[in-house]
């Protein structure tokens, strides 16, 4: 039936749905319990609008219940001078772990130090993005962002008219025919409920190694990323992580066989390797991914608390589809 309607305008449309079993051994506490939820489900939308500009909207429900817009922001079609420009809601890309989807990420936890730095939420904001391919022999992208300012671990400052304000930089280097390094550098700056400027800043490094003779069954990430945050504390507050904060993490992944993957990482939360405060976690994840759709994932994690504390040991055990 011909209702008027270009099938060239419907949209591109996904599901993502994760679901998690949970069993944790070491003080409870809000953040981790035992038991089996549905992780999230996330929905995506991908349209050309017209020739000058193209939607991408992404739908979250955490826990499989409301509905909220994790990202959706339009970006200007064509692209003047190796210039690009997005804005609306989005994933502000501040080093490796802040820009991915929890579906996306290789653990099925974030680093200690990305939510201690930037939230549980990470630094996805309402704002206009201006990005500019370099014109080097390698691959160089400059970022320029301008941001609502609403992350509450940052800024949340109490004057509507403060913005603040995202810079980056990510290369891509071809080392040999058969991997590929990854270099980045971000800061972001902004006022705070005080009124005084947080800061943070974060640098990282992407390993990645596929031959291309076993291209199917065999390569390697290595993934090295630390952040840093000073944000003066707000008279009143109860909010925890205020003053100056630093750490890192580092993962190496290996797939073993065509369909299974195991991955290792090391998380350091502090301010220096001396501090006896720090907050140290070692995990470990096994991967079966039948094909690029779906995966089951298992995982372990300890973690040892700042001063001497119990440790708390985790297990996860992950479905993940498309």
């Amino acid at each position: 039936v011909n209702n008027g309607y270009s099938n060239v305008f419907n949209p591109a449309m996904s599901i993502n749905g994760l679901f998690l079993g949970t069993a944790l051994s070491g003080p409870e506490s809000e953040e981790a319990s035992t038991g089996l939820k549905v992780q999230e489900v996330e929905l995506q939308f991908i349209t050309n609008v017209d020739p000058y500009f193209s939607a991408n909207l992404i739908l979250a429900m955490e826990g499989g219940e409301g509905l909220e817009v994790e990202e959706g922001f339009l970006q200007v079609t064509p692209q003047p001078a190796n210039l690009s420009f997005r804005f609306g809601k989005m994933k502000v890309p501040f080093g490796r772990e802040n820009y991915l989807h929890t579906h996306a990420l290789p653990f099925i936890d974030k680093s200690l130090v990305s939510p201690a730095v930037l939230g549980e939420e990470g630094l996805g904001e309402v704002g206009l993005e201006v990005s500019w391919l370099a014109p080097l022999p390698f691959y160089s992208l400059v970022y320029a962002s301008a941001l609502n300012g609403d992350n509450e671990n940052l800024f949340n400052s109490a004057q509507g008219k403060d913005l603040a304000y995202f810079g980056g930089l990510k290369s891509l280097f071809d080392l040999t025919d058969d991997s590929t390094l990854e270099a980045g550098l971000s800061y972001a700056a902004g006022k705070n409920s005080d009124d005084k400027v947080s800061q943070a800043a974060g640098a990282h490094l992407i390993y990645k190694w596929k031959p291309a003779r076993t291209s199917t069954s065999r390569s390697a990430v290595a993934v090295l990323e630390a952040l840093y945050s000073d944000r003066p504390e707000v008279e009143g507050s109860e909010a925890e992580l205020q003053g100056k904060l630093a750490g890192a993490y580092g993962s190496l992944q290996w797939q073993l066989a065509r369909r299974w993957y195991v991955a290792g990482r090391f998380d350091y939360l502090g301010l220096n390797l001396a501090s006896s405060e720090a907050t140290k976690r070692e995990s470990v994840i096994f991967t079966l991914a039948p094909t690029e759709f779906s995966a089951l994932r298992l995982q372990g994690s300890a973690t040892q608390p700042p001063e001497g504390g119990d440790p708390v040991y985790e297990a996860f055990f992950q479905v993940n589809f498309t």
